[in-house]
């Protein structure tokens, strides 16, 4: 079976693993200051080898970084003389609506709530 017969469920189980690895590192590197998480060819191979798949280089991943905006969101525009691949975490900023008005906190709203209840039991 070749890789473009299984494109889809192929790239949804890597953005899965992907996924994964980011959101793991998140959470233990809480409060550290990396540079930027990546994640080598050899170690995500592996990752794919264990989901039933041949592997990846580098021209595969361009291709599908280049066809699939969902993984765009999760690793950085592969190069090819990189070893790693660089994957974008919670401190990346993303592309997004600016200047957007922030609504009450859930606080405020709670004691709002509270006094008007309040207000109509009187």
């Amino acid at each position: 079976m070749r890789l473009y017969e299984v494109e889809d469920r192929f790239i949804n189980d890597l953005i899965l693993l992907l996924n994964n690895v980011i959101g793991g590192n998140d959470s233990h590197s809480a409060g550290k200051s990396e540079d930027q998480m990546s994640i080598s060819y050899p170690a995500l191979n592996d990752l794919l080898i264990n989901q039933g798949y041949s592997g990846i280089d580098y021209d595969v991943l361009k291709k599908l970084y280049d066809k699939h905006r969902d993984l765009q969101k999760l690793i950085h525009d592969p190069q090819e003389d990189e070893q790693e691949i660089k994957l974008k975490t919670e401190a990346d900023p993303m592309p997004g609506p600016s200047g957007v008005a922030k609504g009450p906190g859930v606080d405020q709203m709670a004691k709002k709530g509270a006094q008007d209840f309040q207000q109509d039991l009187g």
